[in-house]
């Protein structure tokens, strides 16, 4: 058996969105195939995406055993080495796996609403298939890409169909899913696919992963489908992880709460308040192991002064910025991280994974510069 992943995408022309996606791929150990290559394709449209892998595997330039990635190309980032996602695919048992999301697209004039309901019997919020990810041997992506490229070629499908191949993977799903040659399944956990278009929110940063909040568990592939409301979290994980500087980094970035709420700076009156997630004022602390912190806004570089106050805007890292972090946030002299709240409530403030909605604020380039100047501070 080959512990080999190839990574397959399909995109023309291509952009800097795709460069980037390249660049993730190879970096965490992929073998990477963008396509059309030199066979091409005629009209291009979402059914070239199984015509293309079916040329490509029909070429006979990798193994059939191998295990083949195939991910859309221009709203997509690989956030896990190749080993870490091949470990977890055969660990699986499938043969073939697909991303899943938490809405059912497309729709037809009849609603789908047989197909729908036959989803909606796993309970999980991933229940949806989503054709922009999936995961398999190379044998059993040959026998879907044989399945649908026939099926397309016969032009029996409903015309609402015409130009979107999710439908039929969805409809190939439903019908190999318990009686057929190869195991198929729907990444429900989800494990692998990370679709951002509606929850965003069920995702965070631990250790520079991208990680589902309900499991803790690392994912494998960020994908920031449907508007492209998301699609800037993708250069910056980036630049946040290292690979624009080819470097990794693990940061431990947390945000600190009481009482559910994120805590942000209020730079009118030197306090720490209830910030909404995406408020460039929020508060990211980088901790140094279970001993030492600094915390850190888009602005700059933050000071807990010993009579409560916070002030914002040193140059270099001092005494007076290095917080202990061993049994809760405490300032250089001992002050707890509640005595810097504006109006403390009496809970206490824990320290949470980042959420990664937070990348989408455009406050988070200036913090990734400001996470890069101080890593090495502590």
């Amino acid at each position: 058996m080959t512990r080999e992943l190839v990574h397959i995408t399909v995109g023309y022309p291509p952009n800097a969105y795709m460069d980037l996606l390249r660049k993730s791929s190879e970096w965490n150990g992929c073998q990477f195939v963008g396509l059309p290559r030199h066979w091409g394709s005629a009209r291009f449209d979402m059914f070239a995406k199984e015509t293309m892998v079916k040329a490509y595997l029909e070429a006979g330039e990798i193994d059939m055993d191998s295990v083949v990635l195939f991910t859309d190309a221009y709203d997509v980032l690989i956030v896990e080495h190749a080993s870490a996602i091949l470990e977890k695919f055969y660990a699986s048992g499938a043969d073939l796996i697909f991303a899943a999301e938490p809405n059912f697209f497309p729709d037809a004039p009849d609603g789908r609403l047989e197909s729908r309901a036959q989803f909606e019997l796993n309970e999980s919020p991933w229940r949806y298939l989503n054709g922009g990810g999936w995961i398999g041997y190379a044998w059993a992506v040959k026998y879907l890409v044989d399945d649908i490229s026939a099926w397309v070629a016969s032009k029996n499908y409903d015309p609402s169909w015409e130009g979107n191949d999710q439908p039929f993977l969805q409809e190939f799903y439903l019908k190999n899913r318990t009686a057929s040659p190869l195991r198929v399944m729907l990444d429900t956990g989800p494990d692998f696919f990370c679709c951002l278009i509606s929850h965003v929110h069920e995702f965070a940063l631990h250790h520079a992963r991208v990680r589902t909040v309900r499991s803790g568990k690392p994912i494998s592939v960020l994908h920031a489908n449907g508007n492209k409301g998301n699609l800037d979290i993708l250069p910056r994980y980036w630049d946040l992880c290292g690979g624009s500087r080819g470097v990794p980094r693990l940061h431990d970035l947390r945000v600190a709460s009481m009482s559910g709420q994120l805590l942000g700076y209020d730079a009118e009156r030197y306090k720490l308040v209830p910030s909404h997630v995406l408020d460039p004022e929020l508060l990211v602390f980088l901790v140094k192991g279970d001993r030492h912190a600094l915390a850190l806004t888009s602005g700059g570089l933050m000071t807990l002064n010993p009579d409560g106050h916070i002030g914002r805007g040193a140059t270099k890292v001092d005494i007076w910025e290095v917080l202990g972090a061993r049994g809760g946030i405490s300032s250089f002299h001992g002050n707890p991280l509640e005595a810097y709240c504006l109006e403390p409530d009496g809970a206490a403030v824990t320290l949470a994974p980042l959420p990664l909605q937070t990348l989408m604020s455009p406050a988070f380039d200036g913090l990734v510069e400001l996470i890069a100047r101080y890593e090495s501070r502590l």
